[in-house]
């Protein structure tokens, strides 16, 4: 009888629940066509190996990449990064692909805190020394994100008052990033308002029939404050701005400060708050632009060895960002397509980079770069460091009491390695964090230049 019953409810069920079945399937064919696979392409293998090993390069390239990876509507592409980062980390393999995996990795939308667990996670199966080793490639990967947090934690051992949280609420009417921290609630309501870097709020009005409007307290960092047709005002810590109600205005952050102030509601009749368009970056880059034109003191030198024409492209654009001049590390003889092949044990390349006291003669013309209080070096990494000819660039300079930024770009390695050993190398020198430019498009440059303060 048990088994007649169950075998009845079994076919209820089926009958039951037979439309559900039907609907979930149309659906799932319909949303198959939505969420079609995501096209991989890969060309690293030919790049590096298609004379040599053109099966293998295949492979990599076109079945690897072009079909296993591709077929991200069954894994997604952030949980194939996972699967490969973890494999690569515990066989110990710290070369260029863990590199490119981990960038792959970010651009799937795997934050810092998740990769710093992830490794963490790793380390107690595949061993400290090679979480050790990943660490410091994903530092590299992350160093924006690295960057920000240190400089918000920097930012709040400035000011005595919090900075709060993020400024969820009005983040629609704000450009960037902005943290609000209620001070008082009572008698006047003050709250403490920091912006990172680049951040401004929309153009807005106070509005009231009687009193009403705001008080503005530098508390730290720089800033700005702008009234519809009238010049932006600098605020610093200390500086008081009253802002009459029914007048349209702004404040933010400068380009390259975060900046924090306490704002005081003015008690009033009928009192409003009106907001209105945001301000353009043209409108906000122009406060910049005439700033730095007044109070830019630096002058700063863009050098740079290029051997394909990549690194010459990524040095023309910290040049346009800094306002620097550009000069072309030569060598006094040219590196041929023979020079350069990495695959060739006996090429040129190849036996210099083997050699850390090689040192190839420089060509072109004299630089004195005594005028120059900040030099941006930048080059391709080889072998994962700088090429040589950046050693003789160095010793053949005086850069003592100058700012030293190396930049560079690569295939797939980061620029921890090289710049690492720059500064193992020349101690004495005062160098800044370095960055990869690979692929950097101009923003980008803007940003990294503007953490750095120039």
């Amino acid at each position: 009888m048990k088994i007649r019953f169950a075998s009845e409810h079994f076919q209820k069920y089926k009958q039951g629940t037979l439309h559900v079945v039907i609907l979930i399937s149309l659906f799932s064919i319909l949303t198959f066509q939505v969420m079609a696979q995501e096209k991989i392409v890969q060309t690293a293998g030919r790049t590096q190996l298609g004379e040599f090993a053109p099966e293998f390069a295949h492979l990599n390239d076109d079945i690897l990449f072009g079909e296993v990876w591709s077929r991200n509507d069954l894994l997604s592409l952030r949980d194939r990064s996972l699967v490969t980062l973890t494999s690569l980390i515990s066989q110990g393999i710290t070369d260029s692909s863990l590199g490119f995996h981990l960038q792959e990795a970010k651009k799937s939308g795997i934050t810092r805190t998740e990769i710093s667990e992830i490794i963490t996670h790793i380390a107690f199966y595949a061993g400290w020394p090679k979480a050790w080793a990943a660490f410091r490639q994903a530092k590299e990967v992350w160093a924006e994100e690295t960057s920000a947090d240190d400089a918000k934690a920097r930012f709040q051992r400035e000011m005595i008052f919090p900075i709060g949280e993020p400024n969820t609420a009005y983040a629609k009417y704000f450009t960037g990033n902005s943290y609000l921290a209620r001070i008082s609630d009572e008698q006047v309501p003050i709250a403490n308002v920091t912006f990172e870097p680049g951040c401004r709020n929309n153009w807005h009005i106070h509005h009231a029939t009687k009193g009403g409007g705001q008080m503005l307290i530098g508390v730290a960092g720089r800033g700005w404050y702008q009234e519809e047709g009238k010049p932006a005002q600098e605020i610093l810590p200390g500086t008081v701005i009253h802002i009459p109600a029914g007048v349209k205005h702004w404040h933010g952050a400068a380009i390259d400060s975060w900046f924090a102030h306490l704002a005081f509601e003015i008690s009033g009749e009928n009192a409003s708050n009106e907001w209105l368009e945001p301000v353009t970056d043209e409108e906000y880059g122009n406060i910049e632009v005439n700033m730095n034109s007044m109070q830019s003191n630096h002058k700063i030198l863009v050098a740079y060895f290029s051997a394909t024409g990549v690194t010459a492209r990524a040095a023309q654009k910290v040049a346009e960002a800094t306002g620097g001049e550009v000069y072309a590390i030569t060598p006094a003889k040219p590196y041929t397509d023979a020079d350069l092949d990495w695959r060739d044990k006996q090429s040129r390349s190849s036996v210099e980079m083997k050699d850390q006291k090689a040192r190839p003669a420089l060509g072109g013309k004299r630089l004195d770069v005594s005028e120059y209080d900040v030099v941006f070096i930048g080059y391709p990494i080889w072998w994962d460091q700088a090429p040589r000819i950046i050693n003789t660039f160095i010793e053949s300079h005086d850069l003592k009491g100058k700012t030293v930024i190396p930049f560079a770009t690569s295939g797939g390695s980061t620029i921890s390695g090289s710049a690492a050993t720059l500064k193992r190398t020349y101690p004495a020198l005062e160098w800044k964090e370095g960055r990869l430019l690979n692929r950097a498009d101009e923003k980008t440059v803007r940003t990294w230049i503007d953490i750095l303060g120039y």
